[in-house]
């Protein structure tokens, strides 16, 4: 379309919205203007649902079309490079987040769906048996009784390294026979965190691009739990805590397998 001298194309970087537009009519909704959006290709879009409206009336398609234009004149006009740009960038977001993937239910299906997305980097399990020490429990008492920190927050000690900001963490504590699971983490950002600390907030819902938003099934409870059981067995029973990837914890608790880890 570059090359063909009836057309100027033109892309302005704050531009969200999806308008279909015509002298006659106009529709505006969700659909991008590619095969997914509008339900070309019927596997790759079976992931999203879109809607759109059409109007025609006179006056509405008056103020779209004023609207156009001061978003034309605003723009800028594409070169050959910027294609090339967007090319790559959107190559390197199916390889994060693959289009029209379907939503997952439950943290396995997500798994399941797409073991290899880079995601799961930043999703953690942890059994733990010590509880934090007092020097740092009285640290984390002060902040949330002084206001500085909420009372959902909480801590993990020498995790730093393994823990990163922004990661999600699976809790189970293994001060009993039977682990108990104790909800979704999710670690704070840079600069919040005292040495040798890395604080955590609890959420409802693990959220993650791609697979959308979902909590823990009592199945997959379970069966990290297994994996908690199978692994502690296998170590000191002196070990203050385990932290484990998603990704191996998942792909052999959805086996029924013993986790190599440990």
């Amino acid at each position: 379309m570059l090359d063909h001298p009836g057309i100027t194309l033109k892309s302005h970087p704050s531009l969200h919205a999806k308008v279909w537009w015509t002298s006659t009519a106009a529709i505006v909704g969700s659909s991008n203007a590619s095969t997914n959006g509008l339900a070309l290709e019927c596997e790759a879009g079976n992931g999203w649902h879109e809607a759109n409206v059409r109007i025609n009336d006179t006056r509405a398609l008056d103020g779209i079309c004023i609207w156009f234009d001061d978003l034309f004149k605003a723009g800028y006009r594409i070169k050959l490079a910027d294609l090339d740009h967007a090319q790559a960038l959107w190559n390197a977001r199916k390889r994060i987040a693959p289009t029209g993937m379907r939503l997952a239910r439950t943290l396995f299906d997500a798994y399941r769906s797409s073991p290899d997305n880079p995601v799961w980097q930043r999703v953690k399990i942890i059994y733990w048996c010590d509880h934090l020490d007092k020097k740092h429990q009285d640290w984390i008492d002060t902040e949330v009784n002084e206001g500085r920190i909420s009372r959902n927050i909480s801590a993990y000690s020498e995790c730093e390294n393994k823990i990163l900001s922004n990661d999600y963490v699976l809790d189970f504590s293994i001060e009993s026979e039977n682990p108990v699971y104790n909800g979704i983490w999710k670690a704070l950002p840079l600069g919040v965190h005292p040495t040798s600390l890395r604080l955590v907030r609890k959420i409802n819902l693990l959220s993650l691009s791609a697979f959308g938003r979902f909590k823990i099934s009592d199945i997959e409870e379970a069966a990290l739990s297994g994996i908690a059981t199978s692994t502690i067995r296998a170590r000191s029973e002196s070990f203050p805590s385990l932290t484990m990837p998603c990704c191996p914890s998942c792909e052999h608790a959805d086996r029924g397998d013993q986790c190599p880890c440990g």
